[in-house]
């Protein structure tokens, strides 16, 4: 599950593709495609043996934001190096150097035990990293500004939004009754949660497990897809990692959790963690009415609803 890409566009045809490297660089070979995606695609090549990836999609200032985080690259934060960025296919593309590696989704459920381990020596990194720029939320290429004057108007703004992305999703939902009755019933339950999430300004990824790379000895090998980057409380990683576990075998948010107060050691973590799983609910709740697909929307409420009557007490009152 992501969130907040809703401008889907179609991987460009193979054909294309090869026609767009040809005359751009040299020697270009073994093209392929390597994920198409509703809003973005990759492709794998060679250009005088050395192996590059070039993507397409629709919004350049996500490859802007790209190029910005690879200068935060380290042992533990493997970001590629973005070469170029450029107009393409009514759309964008970025060209890097191809690092090498599964996708998180792609590997036996044991397998995630052990990578989840080793991502939160990722997690440390990103969140070591002295974030430049003034604001919170989602910060802009190449300033890492960003538009609020606290962490917490950014989260309590969730149902202001009507950016290009997400534009008309409020009429859409309101023809579904139950999932903006559930919207609602959630947004004032962040109101009254929000007093646990502090001033904090550091760098947070925001769709990890899905833009990751990892090697066989389950070391993280590429963080990449910067797009929906903030700035704010990293714990807000750990909370997309909890709510993106039934989409990914293996994935325990009870390990999540441990690991989290073993690397992190926030005394006040699992009330932040459940504030900030709560609001990407309604960021899920958004995209999917956006979307218009029924049945991706029905089970999105459950997931919210459930979520709700799990959070439906003042924090600090029970295991969250």
């Amino acid at each position: 599950m992501t969130a907040d890409i809703t401008k889907h566009t179609p991987a460009p045809p193979l054909t294309r593709v090869v026609d767009f490297l040809q005359a751009r660089f040299p020697n270009v070979t073994e093209v392929a495609l390597l994920h198409g995606g509703s809003w973005s695609s990759a492709f794998a090549f060679r250009s005088d043996d050395r192996e590059r990836v070039i993507r397409f999609g629709a919004y350049r200032e996500d490859y802007e934001k790209d190029r910005v985080a690879a200068q935060w690259r380290q042992r533990h934060l493997p970001i590629p190096e973005v070469l170029e960025i450029g107009d393409a296919f009514d759309g964008a593309y970025a060209l890097s150097v191809r690092h090498h590696g599964q996708a998180l989704e792609t590997l036996p459920a044991e397998r995630v035990r052990g990578v989840i381990g080793e991502l939160f020596h990722s997690l440390r990194a990103i969140r070591d990293i002295d974030a430049p720029g003034t604001g919170f939320g989602m910060w802009r290429a190449p300033s890492v500004a960003a538009p609020y004057d606290s962490w917490r108007a950014y989260l309590l703004d969730v149902g202001n939004r009507d950016d290009d992305r997400l534009r008309g999703w409020r009429t859409r939902m309101s023809a579904h009754a139950t999932a903006a009755a559930v919207f609602e019933r959630g947004l004032r339950l962040l109101e009254r949660r929000i007093d646990v999430c502090p001033q904090t300004r550091r760098i947070i990824h925001a769709d990890l497990l899905g833009n990751v790379l990892v090697a066989s000895d389950n070391h993280v090998n590429a963080v990449f897809d910067w797009g929906n980057s903030l700035v704010g409380d990293p714990l807000y990683d750990v909370a997309w990692l909890c709510y993106c576990a039934p989409w990914y075998p293996g994935l325990d948010p009870q390990q999540v959790m441990t690991l989290a107060h073993e690397h992190f050691g926030d005394v006040d973590l699992v009330e932040r963690v459940a504030c900030y799983t709560l609001h990407i609910a309604l960021g899920e709740l958004q995209y999917v009415a956006f979307t218009g697909v029924a049945q991706d929307l029905d089970a999105a409420v459950r997931r919210a609803d459930a979520l709700l009557e799990g959070l439906d007490r003042p924090p600090g009152t029970g295991k969250s």
